[in-house]
Order: C-alpha cells, then sequence, then structure tokens
C-alpha cells in the first residue's frame, strides 16, 4: 500500500478501465486524454493508494474523509482490482488494510456505496463485516444502459 503518484497514471487508467472493474466505477469507458482530468480528481482524495503484490501493480484504492460533524467517517471509494488479480483475496487484503488504516487514525465509521447490480461486491463487503443500511434508488445511469442504477449505503461501525 503506497500512496498514488503523478507517475502512476497509466497504471491507475489501466485498473480504472480494466473491462471487469469499469462497469462498477463513477466514470465511464474513455481515453487516456480524457482520464487526464479524472485522475487528477482521484489524487485530490484525502488518501488514494496502489497495491502491490509480488512486484506487481494489481489495485487501487481511495478514502474520502468526513469534516465537521462528520470528522469520525471515512468513505472507501474507487477500490478496483486488474482481472487477472482478482479471486486471489487480494481486494480482501486492499479492505483489510485501508480499514486497519482509518482504525489507526481514529475514525470510529467506514462507510461505502455499491451498485445494487454488483452481487459480487454487495456480498464481498458483507463477508468483510459490512452492513447495508439503506439504498438510493435511481443513483446512476450507465452510458450504455437505457436504465437507471439504484446504489447501495453500506457501513462498518468501530
Amino acid at each position: 500500500m503506497r500512496p498514488v503518484t503523478p507517475d502512476d497514471f497509466d497504471t491507475d487508467y489501466d485498473i480504472y478501465m480494466d473491462e471487469t472493474v469499469n462497469p462498477f466505477m463513477h466514470y465511464e469507458q474513455c481515453s487516456r486524454e480524457d482520464f487526464k482530468c479524472i485522475f487528477q480528481d482521484l489524487m485530490k482524495r484525502d488518501y488514494f493508494w496502489l497495491f502491490q503484490h509480488n512486484g506487481q501493480d494489481y489495485g487501487m484504492c481511495g478514502v474520502i474523509v468526513g469534516k465537521a460533524r462528520t470528522s469520525h467517517v471515512a468513505m472507501l471509494v474507487t477500490l478496483g482490482i486488474k482481472k487477472d488479480f482478482q479471486g486471489r483475496g487480494l481486494g480482501k487484503k486492499i479492505v483489510k488494510d485501508v480499514i486497519n488504516f482509518v482504525k489507526g487514525q481514529g475514525f470510529i465509521r467506514v462507510e461505502l456505496q455499491a451498485e445494487a447490480d454488483n452481487d459480487k461486491a454487495i456480498s464481498f463487503y458483507e463477508k468483510m463485516g459490512f452492513i447495508i443500511e439503506g439504498r438510493q434508488t435511481k443513483f446512476l445511469k450507465r452510458a450504455n444502459d437505457n436504465h437507471y442504477v439504484d446504489e447501495i449505503m453500506m457501513a462498518q461501525v468501530f
């Protein structure tokens, strides 16, 4: 787990645009040129890390920290793992590392959002100790879909 740097643009682009990752990310598929603005936005997260396994970059994750009355809350965002590394327990490692980090920083709540049609992610997060707290109806619409997708709100409280 290490902070993302501007030199990590290509790696982040490859993870974000991976065909198994991108449908569940905030931004649509796009060119490297168009991703430059997105990458700059990602770099503004309170925390944004790259993860390596055997010397290879395989995943990324960001955290947004709450402010004022929500300063005890950390939101897990932009979690993505390259297709070739999925199914090896590395997602579990990322989430555990991030949870341990936020706990160590004194946060008492970590939350996230998952698309309602991403059963694999919802099941994964439940196994990691997250509970479903709510649902945002018709929260997003992917460019190639003709329907809206609900967002599931999940959290862990320490």
